[in-house]
């Protein structure tokens, strides 16, 4: 049995509001009456972030904000005092609770199947929780081994395209597969399409017989749908377009023998007079 003024040590690592990771010690002090902790800032520190040496067992620890380390509340309801024992093992799922583990005769795993870490938002970025699966833990008479641990959450994934649905939202395409709607484009409709005013470059503007233009979302009412990737066909009739041309030479043509004509009689009518 330890005797009284024995100190044994445990840590685990905490996010001050920067993101940037903070190793907290906890220094468990055995006393006449039970054991205490101390909570330090660091392996070296000396001044704990604690005001008095809080009793074990006990509820909550509540450490106050400091510099950059928020505030904290630290569960030591479940840290139990065992005369056979003269050490401290303090193992932390992330929250200050002490997880407990059970295994059956076989040494499989009972309880916890699953760890679960809290969400936190850093510098304007979100780190979403995940659930850890320990279901495949055995506990035998060798190394502790993990057989088949799972994780719910993902690898950064960078951006490698985008795609465009038929209603108009554009979505990033990230290299593991997974499409992320960031956007969704709106469109234009106007009451007279045909009375728009043409410009170079294919595109339109409103005139004052088109009426005006109101907005909206592709697959709603008679706004149509987007189709991504692809280019918009000739919507010039080559046949009609080419007649045209022929009747416009044709004119062409006649005009130039009205005006051949008429030259020709103002010469004669010119001669006549010498």
């Amino acid at each position: 049995m330890a005797a009284d003024g024995t100190t044994f040590q445990g840590s685990e690592i905490a996010y001050d509001l920067n993101g940037d990771a903070r190793t907290l010690r906890y220094d468990y002090i055995k006393g006449p009456t039970g054991w205490s902790v101390n909570v330090y800032d660091g392996m070296t520190s000396t001044t704990p972030l604690n005001a008095a040496p809080f009793a074990i067992p006990g509820g909550a620890l509540v450490i106050p904000a400091t510099g950059t380390l928020g505030a904290m509340t630290i569960d030591f309801s479940a840290v139990t005092s065992d005369p056979g024992k003269t050490g401290v093992n303090s193992p932390s799922n992330g929250i200050g609770r002490i997880p407990t583990m059970e295994f059956d005769a076989l040494g499989k795993i009972i309880t916890p199947l699953s760890l679960t870490t809290q969400a936190m938002a850093f510098g304007g970025a979100e780190f979403n929780s995940l659930t850890i699966s320990i279901d495949g833990s055995t506990q035998l008479s060798s190394e502790f081994k993990v057989g088949n641990g799972k994780i719910d959450g993902n690898a950064a994934s960078n951006v490698v395209g985008h795609e465009i649905s038929e209603d108009g939202i554009v979505y990033l395409k990230y290299s593991n597969g997974d499409l992320v709607p960031k956007y969704r484009i709106a469109v234009a409709d106007v009451q007279s399409p045909d009375q728009l005013n043409p410009l170079a470059g294919n595109v339109y503007t409103q005139s004052n017989d088109s009426g005006i233009i109101v907005m909206g979302y592709a697959g709603n009412g008679s706004y149509g749908t987007i189709i991504s990737n692809a280019l918009e066909d000739s919507n010039v009739d080559i046949a009609e377009e080419l007649t045209s041309m022929i009747e416009s030479q044709r004119n062409y043509t006649a005009n130039s023998k009205v005006f051949q004509t008429g030259s020709e009689l103002m010469e004669v009518l010119v001669n006549l007079k010498r």
